[in-house]
C-alpha cells in the first residue's frame, strides 16, 4: 500500500519498502518480519518550533495522506459503516465504569514503592477520569450510529511521527498501527498531540485539513468525540502498560512527561468544532 501511495499516488513523504531480489518487500528471519526502507530527513520538533506555518504543513500533509491511502483501496471512495475505533472505545469505557477504575487502582497501588512518580501521575489521572466516564460513555453510543467513510487510516499518527524540515513536513512515518477506520481518528490524534485544546489553534488546523479534503458535520462530531474519548483513554492505557502488564520502558522520563502532558489536558475544557 506504501509502495503506491509514494509511486502511484505520488505521494513523497512515507518511507516506502524496497523490494529484494525476489520482488518482495519483507523476509522472515529467525521467527520474525522485516523489511528496508528509505530514509526520510528530518526532525520531529514541532513543539520545539511551534508556528502557524508548521500546523497548516502538518494538516495538508495528513489530508494529502488519506487522499493517497484511499487511492490504494479497492473501494477508493470508503464502505460506509460505524467506526471500528469509536466501538472499541464504547467498550473500553463500560469496563472502566463497572469495575475498570478500581482494578487500576489496586494495580497503582502494586508498585507505589518501585515507580512512586508514575503512581502519583496515574492516580491523579483516574480521579480526573471518574466523573466524565458517563458523558463520554454517552457521546460515544450516539457517534456508535454515526455511519462514516471507513478508509485506510494510520491510527497513531502524533507529533513524534511528523518530521519536519523548516516549515515545512518532509515525512510522517510509523504504520504499524494501520487499519480500516474513519480519518477523524487519525484528525484527532495528531491535532491533540500538536496543539492540545487550545481551541483557536484546533479550528486552524482542522480549516488546513479541510483545503484538502472537507469533512461532514458527522465527521466533525466524530473528531471531538475521538479526542474527548482518548484524553480519556490515554492516561488508562498507560496505567493498563505500566501498573498491570508490567511493561518495561528504557526512557522512563519521556513515559512521566506524556503522562504528565495527559493529566494536564484533562485539566482542560474539551474542544468544540464549528
Amino acid at each position: 500500500m506504501l509502495i503506491h501511495v509514494r509511486h502511484a499516488a505520488g505521494f513523497q513523504l512515507v518511507a516506502a519498502p524496497l523490494p529484494c531480489q525476489s520482488g518482495a518487500t519483507f523476509v522472515e528471519y529467525k521467527g520474525a518480519f522485516w523489511e528496508l526502507s528509505d530514509w526520510l530527513p528530518g526532525v520531529a520538533d514541532f513543539h520545539a518550533n511551534e508556528n502557524a506555518a508548521r500546523l497548516h504543513s502538518a494538516m495538508t500533509s495528513l489530508a494529502q495522506l488519506h487522499q493517497a491511502l484511499a487511492t490504494a483501496s479497492a473501494d477508493a471512495e470508503g464502505s460506509e459503516s460505524v467506526s471500528p475505533g469509536i466501538l472499541a472505545r464504547l467498550q473500553q469505557i463500560e469496563e472502566l465504569r463497572n469495575c475498570g477504575v478500581r482494578r487500576l487502582k489496586a494495580a497503582l497501588a502494586d508498585i507505589a514503592e518501585a515507580w512512586p512518580e508514575f503512581c502519583l501521575l496515574g492516580e491523579s489521572i483516574l480521579r480526573q477520569i471518574e466523573p466524565r466516564l458517563f458523558e463520554v460513555r454517552n457521546r460515544l453510543d450516539i457517534a456508535s450510529s454515526i455511519q462514516c467513510r471507513l478508509k485506510p487510516c494510520l491510527r497513531d499518527v502524533w507529533h513524534d511521527h511528523v518530521l519536519f524540515i523548516g516549515d515545512r513536513v518532509s515525512g510522517i512515518i510509523d504504520y504499524g498501527a494501520m487499519r480500516i477506520e474513519t480519518v477523524t481518528g487519525d484528525i484527532a490524534r495528531l491535532v491533540g498531540s500538536l496543539v492540545g485544546s487550545d481551541q483557536e489553534k484546533w479550528n486552524t488546523a482542522i480549516r488546513s485539513y479541510q483545503s484538502v479534503r472537507q469533512l461532514s458535520s458527522d465527521e466533525l462530531q466524530l473528531v471531538e468525540v475521538f479526542d474527548q474519548s482518548g484524553c480519556v483513554l490515554s492516561g488508562v492505557n498507560w496505567i493498563e502498560w505500566v501498573a498491570v502488564q508490567r511493561r518495561e520502558f528504557a526512557n522512563r522520563d519521556a513515559v512521566i512527561r506524556c503522562l504528565a502532558e495527559i493529566a494536564a489536558r484533562l485539566h482542560e475544557s474539551p474542544i468544540v468544532l464549528t
